[in-house]
């Protein structure tokens, strides 16, 4: 049974612009803005808390990824769901 007092953590990376403009892509940003759109919405009605980070374009590097991870690791309980959109 799902703890209806458990939080979720979402992480969603969304890149569409790369340093090399020639790997930059036109719907990545807008897919991963629509899932956590939704898993946001879907999620209210099962868990009481969700926790989003949102990470995308220039902040999508492995620091601003990396921070997001340790973030999570720092504040989920054993009982919380994870949810990793790239």
């Amino acid at each position: 049974t799902i703890d209806r007092n458990a939080t979720l953590h979402l992480l969603v990376v969304g890149i569409n612009a790369y340093q090399n403009p020639s790997m930059s892509l036109n719907y990545a940003l807008a897919d991963a803005q629509s899932f956590k759109d939704e898993v946001e919405k879907d999620a209210k009605s099962v868990l009481s808390k969700v926790q989003t980070y949102f990470i995308t374009d220039a902040d999508a590097k492995k620091d601003g990824i990396s921070e997001a991870f340790e973030r999570i690791k720092a504040t989920a309980k054993p009982e919380d769901v994870f949810i990793f959109y790239y």
